[in-house]
């Protein structure tokens, strides 16, 4: 059962060209109790075209902004892929459908500022693939949100020791001491910015591509 019906939703699938959002998530919503009703999968290939299914199931979702509801259609069929993968012993198949379900689910948690989740999902991502600069820029996306705390506060630190010797003069009567203090912050503060300016530049371009991709 399972064989065939994999294969013939696949065929139904594929019989659309365009692959609009609206269409995606339309035709798995008509599909998803059948769907989610799949216990074990027969053999390799069906479990190919499983991932893939799912894979463009959280494409469609992704795309339209539903973030949560791409969180959790990833959590609610990788337990399923995990297992199967095991049982008919098909790590190797393990390819750009199925590492395409981190990157889903890290970019939706990414959206949802869940920096935490994202960061240890790029983090397995960039490990698997260390050469992928789509996942090395999206791991420092999500590092930097979780850092964006530690960022504002030496702006503010630095920013303070600039302010500080602007107009606070008379409390600092070394000049030595107020030259240094003023080239630490106007350095530190130089340098916070612009690793600012990179991360939300770089962030900018990556997202002009089609779904941050």
């Amino acid at each position: 059962m399972s064989e065939s019906f994999i294969k013939l939703l696949y065929t139904d699938y594929r019989t659309d060209k365009d692959y609009k959002p609206d269409y995606i998530i339309n035709f798995f919503s008509v599909n998803e109790d059948r769907l989610g009703g799949i216990k074990s999968i027969d053999n390799r290939n069906d479990l190919k075209l499983y991932i893939e299914l799912i894979w463009q199931y959280c494409h469609g979702l992704f795309s339209k902004d539903r973030y949560n509801d791409t969180i959790n259609t990833v959590d609610k069929y990788q337990s399923l892929i995990d297992k199967e993968l095991t049982r008919l012993k098909a790590g190797d198949i393990k390819d750009d459908w199925y590492y395409g379900l981190y990157l889903f689910k890290g970019m939706a948690a990414y959206r949802l500022k869940d920096y935490k989740t994202a960061t240890n999902l790029f983090k397995v991502l960039t490990k698997h693939d260390d050469k992928n600069e789509n996942y090395k820029r999206w791991l420092s996306y999500s590092t930097y949100g979780q850092r964006i705390w530690l960022v504002n506060t030496i702006n503010i630190v630095f920013g303070g020791l600039v302010f500080m010797n602007l107009f606070f003069k008379d409390f600092i009567s070394n000049q030595t001491l107020r030259t240094t203090l003023s080239i630490i912050g106007f350095v530190g503060l130089m340098s916070n910015w612009g690793y600012e300016y990179y991360i939300k530049r770089s962030y900018r371009k990556a997202n002009e591509k089609p779904f941050g991709q």
